[in-house]
């Protein structure tokens, strides 16, 4: 699905806050459609998505991570201030092998459909429980019915045409 040009400026009608949780929710889609054709680029998706939701966890918290990528570099921030459930910690920690594997195109093989699906269940068991931390749930909901508009946006331009 393409994004609309008259589309692309969503960000605007939502808090700063909630821009990271829209972010994750686009990263999320797009692991979920490429993970059977694509399973490397839906592991990175995946990634991407958690990463975007540790953030947006941080700011809630009033945490500047900074700019890195690292999932195992926010995870120490994550633990420190957030109460994140032990099972989340532990999939984030796997994520986080994955991660700089992709990014760094350490692997010795490209992950298989049935690795992507694994690394899409642990990202959704995290993001899943990220929106609807007491701190992030309001701006996720926020960032949910931005998300839902787009493609509603799309799928309705597509059916135009």
């Amino acid at each position: 699905m393409h994004f609309r040009k008259e589309n692309c400026c969503m960000y605007a009608e939502i808090s700063r806050n909630a821009v990271l949780f829209y972010k994750a929710l686009q990263d999320k889609w797009c692991a979920e459609q490429t993970y059977i054709g694509s399973p490397s680029n839906a592991v990175w998706s995946c990634c991407q998505a958690v990463e975007k939701c540790m953030k947006g966890l941080l700011q809630c918290y009033g945490v500047d991570a900074g700019s890195t990528h690292d999932l195992s570099i926010l995870l120490e921030f994550i633990e420190n201030e957030t109460g994140l459930s032990n099972n989340s910690i532990g999939l984030i920690h796997d994520l986080a092998r994955y991660d700089q594997r992709i990014r760094y195109k350490n692997l010795k093989s490209d992950p298989t459909v049935e690795e992507a699906k694994g690394v899409l269940a642990d990202a959704n068991e995290v993001i899943n429980e990220i929106i609807q931390h007491p701190k992030c749930s309001a701006f996720a909901s926020e960032a949910k019915v931005v998300y839902e508009k787009l493609l509603q946006a799309n799928i309705d331009g597509a059916v135009q045409k």
